[in-house]
């Protein structure tokens, strides 16, 4: 079963989706991977017209897709919004290795090999911990390239790091994961708040509330995988009110989850010394 790549975009981010495809299709591992594009915002009129968005993604897999790189580009929709990747996830068989990977970043051409290579001495790691731990069955994890670790210190991806470390609050738009484990995750009170990502909201909370809930474990590889795209800091790329309904999930998830981090989120995002 190939690795599956998750890619949403929007249209005004073409310039940083075709550097990242160009990348991608000169991976080692290319071959072996599939790549899926979920591209949201092809208007004409108003309308997202099934017409309007076959002819912009033939043009645009014309130009820019690359000979060999398997995948698809497929139509979003203000339906799925933020959650089109955790659409696909759910989709996806339990088995499926799944990475995620955000339109705005700049990789290198061994991103996937070295990210699968992370990912599997995790996992083995985990095994031999659960084996000599006399348990049935290893922890469930996902591994992320940035977030919050456990002391409540930022791990962000473009930052090189010489220890590997836990996070409590991952990055969603550079994970590799065994899909199975985010099993029923957009059904949960969290993503189908207001602010939760069924609501075009944020990710990392309704993931952190689940995994807390189901045993799941977020890791930080050393190193640094990645670097912001010149769109990334966009006045396009971030909502004004992205933060305050970050603040309004995290109050909510405070009030009626059992995250054990919400709060201490919460005191970080707001420059605080975080309390748990």
């Amino acid at each position: 079963m190939k690795p599956l790549i998750l890619l949403p975009t929007v249209h005004w981010r073409h310039e940083s989706l075709a550097a990242m495809l160009e990348v991608l299709g000169k991976q080692t591992v290319a071959p072996w991977v599939r790549v899926i594009v979920d591209m949201t915002g092809i208007q004409q009129n108003g309308i997202h017209e099934d017409e309007v968005f076959d002819g912009h993604a033939d043009e645009f897999a014309r130009e820019h897709w690359p000979k060999g790189l398997v995948g698809e580009i497929v139509k979003g929709g203000g339906s799925r919004a933020q959650c089109a990747r955790w659409w696909h996830v759910e989709q996806a068989a339990p088995d499926q290795i799944v990475m995620t990977l955000d339109d705005d970043l700049i990789i290198d051409e061994h991103y996937v090999e070295r990210t699968l290579d992370a990912y599997n001495r995790i996992r083995d790691r985990m095994n031999e911990a659960a084996h000599y731990g006399g348990e049935l069955q290893p922890e469930e994890f996902a591994l992320s390239w940035g977030g919050v670790d456990r002391f409540y210190r930022w791990r962000h991806y473009y930052d090189v790091f010489d220890d590997a470390c836990e996070l409590v609050v991952p990055q969603t738009g550079l994970m590799c994961f065994r899909a199975g484990i985010w099993c029923g995750v957009g059904d949960t009170p969290a993503a189908l708040h207001n602010y939760g990502h069924r609501r075009n909201g944020n990710e990392e909370v309704p993931l952190c509330v689940f995994a807390q809930e189901h045993g799941i474990r977020f890791f930080r590889p050393a190193g640094c995988i990645a670097k912001p795209h010149r769109l990334a800091f966009d006045d396009r790329s971030v909502s004004r009110t992205t933060q305050w309904n970050l603040r309004a999930l995290l109050d909510w998830s405070v009030e009626h989850t059992s995250w054990k981090h919400a709060k201490a989120y919460r005191d970080l995002l707001d420059g605080k010394v975080p309390r748990p």
